[in-house]
């Protein structure tokens, strides 16, 4: 008989967002309402947010940087006016959170990126009644980028 292994972590990185939902106490609900929200990067830096690439739907992301009292959730920094030219400066997107960012810390407030560093790529590639998928990370931080991670894994329709 083979053991069961344990839901808990190898006290590393996660390489998959998907092993949080090994955890105890997570279930099919949170997962759902999590998954939007993670990723897993193969560094302990804080990830970076291209300010440049946020939709509306993905505001909650500024309003945890620099919450305010007033409600605010920050869809008017990612709102749709300066979709051809990006939202500017890190400085201008915080501004309206002044009093608010002055207690985040400096390392939280250096998240707001102007780039992009880290792409997640997936291929798909349908064979007859096969289908095969690819997934992979790849590291922009330094010239040129390189792939860090790797999956395939295939698919057949029934």
């Amino acid at each position: 008989m083979r053991p069961v292994p344990s839901p808990r972590t190898a006290n590393t990185l996660f390489a998959d967002p998907g092993e949080l939902a090994a955890l105890v106490g997570m279930n099919p609900e949170i997962m759902a309402r999590l998954r939007p929200w993670l990723c897993a990067l193969p560094t302990t830096e804080l990830s970076p947010i291209n300010i440049n690439t946020l939709l509306p739907e993905q505001a909650p992301l500024l309003a945890m940087l620099a919450p305010v009292r007033t409600g605010s959730s920050g869809r008017g920094a990612c709102s749709p006016r300066g979709r051809a030219s990006g939202l500017g400066q890190s400085d201008r997107v915080l501004a309206d959170r002044r009093s608010a960012r002055a207690n985040v810390p400096l390392d939280v407030q250096l998240q707001l990126q102007m780039r992009t560093c880290w792409f997640a790529l997936e291929v798909r590639v349908a064979i007859m009644d096969a289908e095969f998928t690819e997934t992979a990370l790849v590291d922009a931080r330094l010239q040129p980028s390189r792939l860090v991670a790797r999956r395939w894994g295939s698919r057949i329709p029934i």
